[in-house]
């Protein structure tokens, strides 16, 4: 605090030349023209002429009267930088404590960010948790609606091929198998809307079919009817007189006596032995 003090007091006793101090250029009196110059010339000359003036320092002779001049010339920008830094020192305090004020606010403001960043973090962490769970149950829920938008279009293309028993039974399986598992989506009051209307349509379908095949057998049933009471007739005989049907069983009679053999066995009984047809027609040669 001490030095805080002297340095606002010196600046108060240098006021506002001190600014201009620093950059004044002052004239001695034991120095000539020819060394001010010398003096100009290295304080404004760039360091590629410095060997130049250095060297018509050296020619002109008088060097320790030139660094007894420099030296004073140092020490009056010493003096000057002194003056500047005392000037400004109460400013460069304030600007230091700026600094630390600034420094506790940076870290307060670091620590909030870390924990924002933290908070932020766990809060993505719950986000693509409950995403991935979403999207786990989407999934089980499509694969379990996916068999009931199968069947669906199954029903609609077996309707649509005129194949009403298949679809009456992929109709029961679609009410009573897979609409109730999925029920709770209202896609699902749809479909059964729409099967109702299917389902009347499959039965007047079947009864069309039904009554137009009924139909048909009955322009057919009686040529049926006279091939069937043909065929009975002529297998039994029926119709027939009496001399016609003695006389067909006569030409039977005699075609079963011509295929019949009578043997004696070895005990002297009489064995029939029938001939095949073929055997009859085509006798094999001994």
């Amino acid at each position: 605090m001490a030095q805080l003090t002297d340095a606002s007091s010196a600046s108060a006793n240098v006021g506002g030349s001190s600014d201009t101090a620093s950059t004044s250029y002052q004239t001695y009196a034991d120095l000539s023209a020819e060394q001010e110059y010398f003096l100009y010339e290295l304080e404004t000359t760039d360091s590629s002429s410095m060997g130049l003036v250095l060297r018509a320092i050296y020619d002109c002779g008088d060097v320790h009267k030139f660094s007894r001049a420099l030296q004073q010339r140092i020490h009056q920008y010493d003096k000057n930088i002194q003056k500047v830094c005392a000037f400004h020192y109460q400013g460069f305090v304030d600007s230091m404590k700026e600094l630390m004020t600034l420094k506790d606010q940076c870290r307060e403001i670091k620590e909030d960010s870390l924990t924002i960043d933290a908070e932020k973090n766990r809060g993505n962490r719950k986000i693509q948790e409950t995403h991935e769970k979403n999207a786990s149950t989407a999934i089980d829920q499509i694969s379990v609606c996916l068999p009931v938008l199968e069947n669906y279009s199954k029903l609609q293309e077996l309707m649509n091929m005129k194949k009403y028993y298949q679809a009456l039974k992929v109709l029961e399986e679609l009410e009573h198998t897979h609409l109730a598992l999925v029920e709770k989506y209202r896609f699902t009051q749809v479909l059964a809307k729409s099967m109702s209307p299917v389902r009347v349509e499959i039965k007047d379908k079947a009864y069309s079919e039904f009554k137009d095949f009924l139909e048909n057998i009955k322009k057919v049933a009686g040529r049926i009817g006279k091939h069937a009471s043909r065929c009975t007739a002529e297998q039994h005989s029926f119709g027939i007189s009496d001399a016609e049907r003695t006389r067909k069983l006569q030409e039977e009679a005699k075609l079963n006596s011509g295929r019949m053999e009578i043997q004696v066995s070895a005990d002297g009984s009489i064995v029939k032995k029938k001939f095949h047809a073929s055997q009859i027609c085509h006798p094999r040669s001994s």
